[in-house]
């Protein structure tokens, strides 16, 4: 429990089940990492500035996955959105480093 601590600021941090699962340590870890990757916040400080070079890298690489839009930023926030990082996008002059990794994973 943490006040305003969970999605939608509910009361409830996390809240994973496993019960009938055939390796529930292993589902556990694994659910919980992906709540860290679509919950959890990056400070700003550790957002990356989006230089002229990262910023062609992020657009070929959203070209490559069908937003390659004039504004990178709708590009960005519509690719976000979809792989339900939205609340990790905000706008095209910095991007945070999740962000970035997992566009650089697909």
């Amino acid at each position: 429990m943490k006040k305003h601590g969970g999605y939608g600021k509910a009361d409830v941090l996390v809240d994973l089940r496993v019960d009938d699962h055939p390796t529930p340590i292993e589902e556990l870890e694994r659910l919980y990492r992906l709540h860290q990757l679509y919950f959890s916040q990056t400070p700003d400080e550790a957002w990356l500035p989006l230089d002229a070079d990262l910023e062609a890298e992020v657009r070929r690489r959203l070209d490559r996955l069908g937003y390659s839009e004039a504004d990178l930023a709708t590009g960005l926030e519509s690719w976000a959105g979809f792989e339900n990082l939205e609340l990790r996008a905000r706008g095209a002059e910095r991007v945070d480093p999740v962000v970035l990794e997992e566009l650089r994973m697909r």
